[in-house]
């Protein structure tokens, strides 16, 4: 998201103070990256190269320190423009709140994709959810797609 909001103020809004900012929230959360896994360490790396990227045209020469700090070879200003990766921006997994009656029972974490059938199925089989509908008939089902399903009994 800080790339597409630096890029977009940068191209079209001529708007330094809110890349900035957006710059500066994307530094609070490398802040308290916490993943030192080799692949946490290779995504943490990606955000460093694309924070000190986006801010070379307002702070060029501490941007070419960083640079170099990163393990670059050649000067931040001949490096390409970060290109943004839609995909990567998709969420895999989303977190469907599960309502029995109106109430909440449960969360479950589901494939971004998942219809009212699979989410349904996926809430009657949590042991939470069951237990407030076992031997009863689902009447009706209520989906919000990605968010809320609401069982009603």
């Amino acid at each position: 998201d800080t790339l597409a909001k630096v890029s977009d103020d940068y191209a079209r809004r001529y708007s330094f103070n809110t890349a900035i900012a957006a710059c500066m929230e994307l530094s609070n959360l490398l802040q308290r990256w916490t993943d030192t896994s080799p692949q946490g360490r290779a995504v943490l790396q990606e955000a460093l190269d694309v924070l000190v990227a986006v801010l070379a045209p307002i702070v060029p020469h501490v941007s070419h320190v960083l640079w170099h700090t990163l393990g670059h070879a050649g000067a931040v200003i001949d490096a390409p423009w970060p290109t943004l990766d839609q995909r990567a921006r998709e969420a895999q997994m989303i977190t469907v709140v599960v309502q029995v009656n109106g109430k909440l029972r449960g969360r479950l974490e589901l494939p971004a994709m998942v219809g009212e059938r699979e989410a349904a199925a996926a809430a009657l089989a949590d042991p939470g959810v069951a237990r407030y509908t076992e031997g009863r008939v689902v009447r009706k089902t209520v989906y919000v797609p990605g968010r809320v399903l609401n069982l009603v009994v």
